[in-house]
């Protein structure tokens, strides 16, 4: 429990940070600087402590706070600099730290704690999923990481999609197999997703932890390349017929929530980005919306090195030949792809993939784009010849 003294001094820090008529005191602090400075004391708090000032302190009061502290880091990107990430990590640690009880008070004080799950159809270039908001919902007794049985079904999809690649029966599990998009339209950001895990195989484990009380810490980085911890509570958005919206580990076409069908760890890396992500020209951190559409913004998120580089269309072949490394590859939107590429029917127009396997055949050399969709999508299978015809643009994370 916080003392008498202890509690004050947080307690004039909040009153400044959400009152503007301290801005005509010129010995009172901004409300900004009062907000960044409550932000450092919170973090300095035990468990217990923060739990006793959040139960003492009003939703409005804190809802007050938030808009100060959100405000005053948008504050500096006028001058290139600064973020959300003092935002987000201050509820962040509520969700983790605090007592379960005060989560609701915290999304509420804090929305993009809870990332709005609206999707749009009147603007093509944005979301395409129907209308609506799913509600959240829990996701049942699916767990974090694949079992040996999901992994297994995952690997049977993959193999069964690649009865043309004469190497696929000795292929083995991989993670990188469980990026599997449902509802969302953010292809682009779960295949730069893809892309990190295949080339190192422990993010997962390494980046997504749950937390046992509800609640799921996923380890993104900002633009410096320093970690950054975004806690999200576990429940998910659900459609009306109980099916997830988003992406998840597991075999295309199982049933969400089933544990011996389906995973939750890129789920939460979904759910931690729609909540985060803050390189969006149109949405705030702190929706879905923000997540659909893009191309190469998502890699500095996922390693602190991250960033793309960008590759010729006609040197695909060449650049992952070179090293083995997998390369994205954008497909053009309808209007712009080629007949002879949508009459392929494992191509998809304004989309990511990822070309992670090649492979010769009748003395021709074949390469494979996984298709972020899942591992029960077929992968789209060309020669060199044909990538001009079918993409336009690639890169390199």
């Amino acid at each position: 429990m916080l003392t008498a003294e202890e509690y004050e001094e947080l307690s004039d820090l909040l009153d400044q940070a959400g009152d503007d008529s301290f801005r005509w005191n010129p010995f009172a602090m901004s409300q900004g600087e009062a907000a960044d400075e409550l932000a450092e004391r919170l973090r300095e708090l035990s468990p217990e402590q923060l739990s006793d000032f959040l139960n003492r302190s009003s939703t409005a009061e804190l809802t007050a706070f938030a808009d100060a502290l959100r405000a005053h880091g948008r504050e500096w990107r006028l001058f290139g600099s600064s973020d959300d990430w003092t935002y987000i990590e201050t509820w962040s640690d509520a969700l983790r730290d605090a007592d379960p009880r005060l989560r609701d008070k915290i999304h509420a004080a804090f929305p993009e704690s809870q990332p709005d799950t609206t999707t749009y159809v009147d603007d093509e270039n944005r979301g395409t999923v129907p209308e609506g908001t799913p509600a959240y919902g829990d996701p049942g007794d699916a767990p974090l990481l694949p079992s040996e049985e999901i992994q297994q079904q995952i690997l049977d999809q993959y193999r069964r999609e690649r009865a043309g690649n004469p190497d696929a029966e000795d292929v083995e599990y991989a993670p990188w197999m469980d990026v599997n998009q449902q509802g969302y339209g953010d292809c682009w950001m779960l295949a730069n997703l893809l892309a990190v895990v295949h080339e190192d195989p422990s993010w997962p484990a390494e980046h997504v932890v749950d937390n046992g009380d509800g609640t799921v810490t996923v380890t993104l980085y900002d633009h410096d390349g320093n970690p950054r911890e975004v806690t999200v509570t576990d429940d998910l958005p659900m459609r009306t017929d109980g099916t997830y919206q988003g992406a998840y580990a597991g075999p295309g076409g199982a049933g969400f929530g089933d544990e011996s069908s389906s995973a939750l760890w890129v789920a939460y890396v979904e759910k931690a980005m729609a909540a985060g992500f803050q390189d969006d020209s149109a949405y705030d951190p702190g929706q879905y919306e923000a997540i659909v559409g893009g191309w190469d913004q998502a890699a500095p998120y996922f390693t602190p090195d991250g960033s793309v580089d960008s590759v010729d269309v006609q040197d695909i072949a060449a650049t992952y030949d070179s090293g083995g490394v997998p390369v994205a590859a954008l497909t053009p939107d309808a209007d712009s792809a080629s007949g002879t590429a949508k009459d392929n029917p494992a191509y998809v127009t304004n989309h990511v993939f990822v070309l992670t396997d090649s492979y010769t055949a009748n003395a021709t050399t074949y390469y494979e784009f996984s298709n972020p969709h899942g591992p029960d999508k077929p992968p789209l299978v060309l020669t060199p010849e044909e990538f001009d015809e079918y993409f336009s643009g690639a890169g390199t994370y």
